[in-house]
């Protein structure tokens, strides 16, 4: 049965969710998974390199809107960089809110009113983060292209500093 629970995690949450509601007689056993997702920028690299900018992809992003469409409601928010259940985490630590007004703002004020585009580099292939990020950023003016590379190729270029924003 392990193995069935193992394969099941990588099944769509949306087939797990219909699985559990269809059959009395399957078990379905639920326990946390670190899995961390965060972008990382080049903050030498403008217009990254300037605070405001960071700050706006940060209050573009629709963190509840990303866990349902990514994780189907089955994954807690991270606040900060030590996530809930991990010994180290502040309770009190805040998120950036949702606020699109607020990125645009900041974006204004550092000289990218029209936006601009860049690139995230995502590791192997299209999924529903993608498509939720995309849209978040395109929200607020910020055209990004995504670039799907292997890991090992993502280490190599993030080494050579050839990433504006990482996935």
């Amino acid at each position: 049965l392990q193995g069935v629970l193992d394969y099941a995690s990588d099944l769509p949450l949306t087939y797990l969710n219909e699985l559990r509601e269809r059959s009395a007689d399957v078990h379905v056993l639920e326990a946390l998974q670190l899995q961390t997702r965060m972008l990382v920028f080049d903050c030498e690299r403008p217009p990254l390199s300037d605070q405001r900018v960071r700050q706006a992809i940060c209050f573009a992003i629709d963190r509840e809107r990303f866990l349902q469409q990514v994780y189907g409601g089955m994954a807690e928010s991270a606040i900060g960089p030590i996530p809930p259940g991990v010994l180290g985490h502040h309770p009190s630590e805040r998120a950036y809110e949702l606020d699109p007004p607020r990125a645009r703002a900041l974006l204004e004020e550092a000289g990218y009113g029209g936006g601009f585009d860049t690139e995230v580099w995502w590791p192997q292939s299209v999924n529903s983060a993608v498509e939720c990020l995309k849209d978040d950023l395109a929200r607020v003016g910020i055209r990004a292209e995504f670039r799907y590379v292997a890991a090992e190729d993502m280490r190599r270029a993030l080494k050579l500093q050839m990433v504006p924003i990482a996935g």
